[in-house]
């Protein structure tokens, strides 16, 4: 199993991440994409690019691996292993169209819960589960501040 420690989104510097990673959901649904060579699901999600900052990176790779072309992107938790650090995004999508010519993704899927067919199945399991405590934290603040 990976060693994936999770912290605040302002706990890592820029500099240090390097991946971004998008929790994403469309009609109430998860969104997942399917790479070319694979048969298995994964998050959208994808390595930063010179000059491009780790937001501006999950939003070009939600575009490029599914198709979103209006979205809301929220930092859900910077994360590291032994190797690299990365940023988990949740994304609302408000519309999408066709994944774009020549993305190294063959389809996207929405499901109603994580699937089980997974690329990185124990790191997409922590972040998924890191994404659902979040927006647990978002509805118990929202209740609280309703009342």
């Amino acid at each position: 199993m990976t060693d994936l420690m999770f912290y605040q989104p302002n706990e890592i510097p820029e500099n240090r991440l390097q991946i971004a990673v998008v929790a994403a959901r469309w009609r109430d649904k998860w969104v997942f994409c399917r790479h070319r060579q694979r048969s298995t699901w994964e998050m959208p999600g994808g390595h930063k690019e010179p000059g491009e900052t780790i937001e501006e990176a999950a939003g070009r790779e939600l575009r490029e691996e599914t198709g979103a072309a209006a979205f809301t992107l929220t930092p859900v938790r910077a994360c590291c292993d032994q190797k690299l650090c990365g940023m988990l995004y949740y994304a609302e999508i408000s519309r999408m169209e066709r994944i774009p010519a020549g993305s190294e993704m063959a389809e996207t899927a929405c499901f109603a819960y994580l699937p089980k067919e997974l690329t990185y199945p124990d790191l997409c399991q922590k972040w998924f589960a890191a994404v659902q405590n979040w927006r647990n934290l978002q509805s118990s603040a929202d209740v609280s501040a309703e009342g």
